[in-house]
């Protein structure tokens, strides 16, 4: 085995991305497959519920991830082949109406964790079932969340499910290319920071806070490379969202000489429009589609 190319090896086990059990497989039968297996068993860490795991304990995903954060205690070289790490919260329902925050928001080792990923590629925080606060998050869980978005190999963030997501710091990593907003409440401004011009922008259940925001001169720095932008208003806005949109469009196309592709999608309605710009911002298509 060991005479047959790296390149065929490595192409060879990238045919079985879906097949974790083969990678593991892989991993044990010869040293020069160790390098491309491991890649593919860790290039995803998902530390969420599956939908068929039936278990209401509340502490399913705090256990999973300290499952994980274990074995990167004991074999840290794995950490270097993490690219996209995905967080659900994880929220216990204490009496009817009344939750306290789940393990996101205070567990210690998930700083160390996400300190500890330095090629990590794509971050994406859920709230699932409960909605996450950038407020009620310890210091240490803010500055690990920092940390990589520091990272000069971060291209994608997705959040969903935040009371007050912080847009601001998460413009301002250097190298983001991708952020998609879904399902956030609140948005706010913590500061000025010079922000990273994103080519791909979505957000979605979108608020006219952000609207606002996003047709705003502080946005503007980080709409001059954007390429595609998709809005979703939240269900409460579908009537009087276009109306709003139509007031701050000339904003948001002059901030924004490179959009190819400008798509808004009224979920109350089984249609959506889709805008193809020119970069002489005039609409040089307008089409609907199922």
């Amino acid at each position: 085995m060991s005479t047959l190319p790296q390149e065929v090896i490595d192409s060879i086990i990238d045919h079985l991305y879906d097949d974790i059990q083969s990678c593991k497989t892989c991993l044990q039968a010869h040293r020069c497959m160790k390098d491309a297996a491991y890649y593919q068993i860790f290039r995803t860490v998902p530390i969420v519920q599956p939908a068929n795991t039936f278990d209401n304990s509340g502490t399913y995903i705090l256990r999973r991830f300290r499952r994980f954060y274990d074995l990167l205690k004991t074999s840290p070289h794995i950490a270097l082949y993490v690219r996209k790490l995905i967080l659900w919260e994880e929220a216990t329902q204490l009496q009817r109406r009344q939750y306290r925050r789940g393990w996101m928001h205070t567990e210690q080792d998930l700083a160390r964790l996400l300190a500890a990923l330095p090629k990590l590629q794509a971050l994406h925080l859920d709230g699932h079932n409960d909605y996450l606060s950038w407020q009620d998050m310890t210091d240490a869980v803010k500055q690990g969340i920092i940390t990589v978005l520091l990272l000069p190999s971060l291209r994608s963030v997705v959040v969903q499910r935040f009371n007050d997501f912080p847009i601001s710091t998460v413009l301002s990593s250097p190298s983001l290319t991708y952020l998609g907003v879904l399902h956030c409440d609140g948005v706010f401004v913590d500061r000025d920071p010079t922000t990273t011009p994103v080519e791909e922008l979505l957000l979605h259940d979108i608020s006219m806070t952000l609207l606002r925001w996003l047709s705003s001169p502080t946005a503007s720095g980080c709409l001059s490379s954007l390429t595609s932008l998709t809005l979703w208003p939240s269900k409460e806005q579908n009537i009087s969202f276009p109306r709003h949109l139509h007031r701050v469009s000339d904003d948001i196309l002059g901030a924004a000489p490179n959009l190819v592709n400008l798509v808004f999608a009224p979920i109350a309605y089984r249609k959506h429009l889709q805008f193809q710009t020119r970069t002489t911002l005039t609409f040089s298509k307008c089409r609907s589609t199922i």
